[in-house]
């Protein structure tokens, strides 16, 4: 648990908004020093073009487009029919006041899309759903199930994996629910490359059917000066990407992908 905390602490220490904001606090507290003040100017300068820059819909598009292109849409091959169709957890927010679709947050909502859309496409397959408890008593695998339910999902062909924290965990035991059985493996687009190396390296070779993208395939067109207007769009964009970046290489650096 300790590690699961550091790593989650430690990544979102790195990422844009917070680097930005150091850089800009760090400044301050030089230029209130004669000597640092040139420094202090520059570094405060630093912070506020990073958040700028990081904020803006071209540095988002141009960060997470590459790791959502990496896998096509999951379309359905009549001659490989999935034995499983798991879905990765995501958040959920356990309120009784709160209808069971919006007790799932941030792409679980999506990913358990997907994943019934893929399953109705694959009569007699089973749906796998994961995920557990990490800031509430309730696992996610089981807000997700209770989603699935009210939209016509059968308790009879759901799995739900309650036990794991995160992607590596999840990889590790779903391995011992669908052997060596054909499946399909349901997260976000930006999400799935990192998974699909964490799942190989655990040996399985999961079909992967991405959701949730950021940037669309074919983008529509518009005024090109929004492209440099920051808004909370391109932040997330670029947040999710250096995220996914920091969960690749901590994977590298441990062997696990």
């Amino acid at each position: 648990m300790f590690l699961f905390w550091f790593k989650k602490i430690l990544g979102a220490l790195l990422l844009p908004m917070s680097l930005s904001l150091w850089a800009c606090l760090a400044g301050l507290l030089l230029m209130t020093r004669a000597k640092h003040r040139r420094a202090g100017r520059a570094l405060a300068a630093l912070g506020v073009f990073l958040l700028y820059a990081a904020s803006t819909p071209l540095v988002g598009n141009a960060l997470v487009k590459p790791l959502e292109r990496q896998y096509p849409m999951y379309r359905h091959d009549p001659e490989r029919p999935l034995a499983f169709v798991a879905v990765l957890g995501g958040g959920n927010v356990p309120d009784p006041d709160l209808p069971p679709t919006a007790q799932i947050g941030g792409t679980a909502p999506a990913r358990l899309a997907e994943g019934i859309r893929v399953w109705r496409m694959n009569p007699g397959a089973r749906l796998v759903l994961s995920g557990g408890a990490v800031t509430d008593p309730t696992p996610n695998a089981e807000a997700m199930a209770k989603v699935a339910r009210a939209l016509g999902v059968p308790e009879s062909a759901m799995i739900l994996e309650k036990r794991p924290l995160d992607t590596e965990t999840e990889a590790r035991l779903l391995k011992e629910t669908v052997g060596n059985r054909h499946f399909a493996l349901v997260s976000e687009a930006s999400h799935m490359p990192r998974a699909m190396a964490l799942f190989r390296r655990q040996g399985l070779s999961p079909v992967p059917a991405p959701t949730a993208h950021m940037v669309p395939v074919r983008p529509g067109g518009g005024s090109v000066w929004r492209n440099f207007v920051p808004n909370s769009g391109g932040l997330a964009k670029t947040e999710r990407a250096v995220y996914e970046t920091l969960g690749m290489l901590w994977a590298r650096l441990r062997g696990r992908a």
